[in-house]
């Protein structure tokens, strides 16, 4: 029993899997991290049952990303 329940979990965390670093537009990301001009790697929401609503993809030499929000305002 404690062989089948300290064994590693396969998946990797969803966090880890997509996240996303936020680049300096003016730099590209081409400064070294010490500088910090780059922002992240930021985990996008979610678990394995979410439904695919963002993506992280390349346009323009750029990495972009579209990903669901949620802005609720309250009194």
């Amino acid at each position: 029993v404690a062989r089948v329940l300290n064994a590693p979990d396969p998946v990797p965390p969803w966090g880890e899997v997509n996240a996303v670093t936020l680049a300096n537009l003016f730099f590209g990301g081409k400064l070294p991290p010490w500088l910090r001009m780059d922002h992240g790697p930021y985990a996008l929401p979610g678990n394995h049952a979410t439904i695919n609503q963002g993506n992280l993809f390349r346009i323009g030499g750029r990495l972009t990303s579209f990903a669901p929000c949620y802005r609720m305002v309250a009194d």
